[in-house]
């Protein structure tokens, strides 16, 4: 996965929804305009195979559990309006080098220090 996908997928940017392989989807279609390779399925197993050809040791493959998990956690995310307000707060972020005396920028520390706390397994 590349560097801009995997960071759109750990904003909940899209998921993996399970078929006979795994459908990549996304409320937004636009979002595959900015990947290297907008493929919109995954086969782990193809990548079996093709290590297996190379004489390489095949990563283990995700677990279906997990991945349904996350699927759906990513659905509620976009459809409750969490993952754009992820999106808001990480462009924030970016944009925001020090903190308004005037209290502006309040939002957006909180928002950062409870992420944190989450991170750091506090929450």
């Amino acid at each position: 996965m590349s560097t801009v996908m995997r960071a759109r997928f750990d904003q909940f940017g899209f998921w993996l929804e399970e078929t006979d392989t795994y459908d990549i989807r996304s409320p937004d279609d636009e979002i595959f305009d900015f990947f290297d390779n907008p493929r919109r399925r995954v086969v782990f197993q193809a990548v079996v195979a093709e290590c297996e050809e190379k004489g390489i040791p095949p990563p283990h493959l995700p677990d279906r559990t997990l991945i349904a998990i996350r699927s759906a956690c990513a659905r509620v995310a976009c459809l409750s309006g969490a993952a754009e307000q992820m999106e808001r707060v990480q462009r924030d972020m970016e944009d925001t080098m020090v903190l308004a005396g005037d209290g502006s920028t309040a939002g957006l520390l909180s928002s950062l220090l409870l992420s944190r706390c989450f991170v750091d397994g506090h929450g």
